[in-house]
């Protein structure tokens, strides 16, 4: 799409043209973008604004270029003056540094730090970014969209825009007003990059998000830069929120000016045959997933969240050669009252609301896949419904009559331990059965630590198109010994929130938003610890050396019992039985995300 500037910028109007003419004040509003969004903070005649990293200072740019109270800008007879207030990376007026109080023109080139300033000339100007969301409000509202479109099975549409790189920069803060206006008031807006933006269309289809693309990249006025946009939909380009993002920036890499609005054809999401990054662990999942695919049995996809268990259910679907689409619920979505008519479908009358037949997900799946996405979160009755299925093949419509003979492969998905989920009588034992037929573990990224940095570079060049942006060594380390416990997607968008925050192209360890990394033990595991073995007889002390290797792997594999028992390359009922001998029990719930 574009060189993405990664310094803030500002746009400048002349103040004498703007109000010739008028009997209005002249005002200045400062617009700086940042990783929270955009600030705005207006000027008026008599008024001065102090720019700095933090309180006091009346605007704050969190950039750490930018000294506590860098820099002091007033309007004066309808000219606008800055001074230095002794920060460290001084103020530079068109490359020299401002030694007294200056006069700034409209045409000057100003840089506090290392940010890029210059001023929107107008009246009140700091309402034309009203509604502007921060990148991480987008996303969280994507996701609820995405688990909305897969309970309700309605449409969305998610849009990238920014500028064309030989129509000469733009910041998002030059054309922003003019996006806004082509879009729908429930449609929502975030920085995506200094010079992109990332949009949400709720209820919109690909023909309808298209004439919006349209709007926006060819009723741009002629003083704005050329705009390019891509266009991903759900389900026909992705069906979860990373894959929605990945098709839209792929479909906006390949915008042109011949070409200016592109829609993404499917999935982006990488195939068993040439994932993105694969290390020694991933590639023996991608083989079985090869080997399985082909198969009718159920699969059983155990992972952390945001270890990428759908994208493997994905791959297993597109290398089955079955006919159908794949179709995915989130079982933690799912109302209880609206379960059945989901699932199954419905027929006309069948209950208050129900106005005409609707074909639930198996139907709509038929000879395709059916993906439950978290199923250890199925309510127990729809686990009776789906065994039920499994076993017969056919469903029935709620309030109709007769059986519907299907077609549909089922994979499920799930973070949680159904074994002892089902010994708690949670999860159905005879359902668990059909269902772990074959079992596919997905490592966490801690366990994979040789992809973070391909797949972190992979993250940068997707956000910046057509820029080259590195990640320094100290950033790289602090990478590399994270533990990551939001797995890939976690190291997704802190990736894209540095990519806004990285000062000339290089990502430092102040541009990372990592969580702090808390290791929690079990009252258990302390216990052990610290009691004494002296004195014990040797029994007693291997005993209680066997309780520490276990409850070292069990803290290790998020209490999975089935995952611990393969890491100990022993039978789960072994494992099972010597938690149970050795009292072991979970005494608090694990930050592993």
């Amino acid at each position: 799409m574009s060189d993405f500037d990664h310094e803030s910028t500002i746009n400048v109007g002349d103040l004498s043209e703007v109000y010739a003419g008028t009997d209005e004040s002249p005002s200045l509003s400062l617009v700086v973008s940042h990783r929270r969004g955009i600030e705005v903070s207006t000027l008026h005649e008599g008024e001065e604004l102090i720019v700095g990293r933090s309180s006091p200072a009346d605007m704050i740019v969190p950039d750490p270029s930018v000294s506590r109270r860098h820099a002091r800008f007033w309007l004066e007879e309808g000219a606008l003056h800055v001074e230095d207030l002794g920060s460290t990376n001084g103020t530079h007026l068109n490359g020299k540094p401002v030694a007294r109080p200056s006069r700034v023109m409209p045409t000057d080139q100003l840089l506090v730090g290392k940010v890029k300033i210059s001023f929107h000339a107008g009246p009140e100007g700091s309402e034309f970014l009203a509604g502007l969301d921060t990148h991480d409000q987008l996303i969280l509202a994507l996701e609820h969209e995405v688990v909305r479109c897969r309970t309700f099975s309605r449409k969305l549409c998610v849009l990238l825009a920014g500028t064309d790189s030989r129509s000469g920069h733009g910041g998002i803060e030059s054309w922003y007003p003019h996006l806004r206006h082509a879009l729908r008031p429930v449609d929502r807006v975030a920085p995506y990059g200094p010079n992109s933006a990332l949009v949400l269309l709720p209820e919109c289809s690909v023909d309808e998000g298209k004439q919006i693309a349209e709007a926006i990249v060819n009723e741009a006025k002629s003083n704005q830069p050329i705009l390019l946009c891509g266009l991903a939909n759900f389900p026909e380009s992705a069906t979860s929120s990373e894959a929605l993002i990945e098709a839209v920036r792929k479909a906006a890499l390949t915008a042109s000016r011949r070409q200016r609005v592109v829609v993404a054809a499917g999935t982006s999401s990488p195939g068993p045959d040439k994932p993105l990054v694969l290390s020694s662990a991933m590639s023996a999942v991608y083989a079985t997933a090869r080997r399985v695919a082909p198969s009718r049995l159920p699969v059983l996809i155990f992972g952390e969240t945001g270890s990428g268990k759908e994208m493997i259910a994905q791959a297993i679907h597109r290398s089955s050669g079955r006919t159908g689409p794949i179709r995915s619920v989130n079982c933690g979505a799912i109302p209880r009252e609206l379960l059945e008519s989901l699932l199954f479908g419905h027929e006309r009358g069948a209950f208050t609301g129900a106005t005409e037949q609707k074909r639930g997900l198996f139907e709509q799946a038929d000879k395709g896949t059916l993906f439950f996405d978290e199923i250890g979160e199925l309510p127990l009755e729809a686990q009776a419904a789906l065994l039920r299925v499994l076993e017969t093949n056919t469903i029935t419509r709620v309030g109709g009559a007769s059986e519907i003979a299907i077609d549909v492969r089922i994979l499920a998905a799930t973070h949680r331990d159904l074994e002892q989920m089902a010994s708690e009588k949670d999860f159905r034992l005879d359902l668990l059965y059909r269902l772990n037929a074959i079992t596919i573990s997905v490592p966490a990224l801690r366990q994979r630590p040789e992809e973070i940095l391909p797949l972190a570079e992979h993250f940068i060049s997707g956000a910046t198109p057509g820029q080259v942006v590195t990640i320094d060594e100290r950033a790289r380390q602090l990478m590399e010994n994270y533990s990551w416990p939001g797995n890939v997607r976690e190291l997704r968008n802190v990736v894209e929130r540095a990519v806004i925050l990285a000062q000339e192209g290089v990502i430092t360890p102040a541009d990372l938003s990592l969580r702090a990394k808390k290791e929690r033990r079990s009252d258990a595991a302390t216990l052990l610890e610290q009691q004494e073995d002296d004195g014990l007889d040797l029994k007693t002390r291997l005993q209680r050396y066997e309780a520490r290797i276990l409850l070292q792997a069990l803290e290790e594999n998020e209490w999975n019992q089935t995952a611990t028992a393969k890491a100990l390359d022993m039978p789960l009922r072994t494992l099972v039985h010597k938690i149970k001998k050795l009292g072991i029990k979970r005494r608090y719930s694990s930050s592993g995300g």
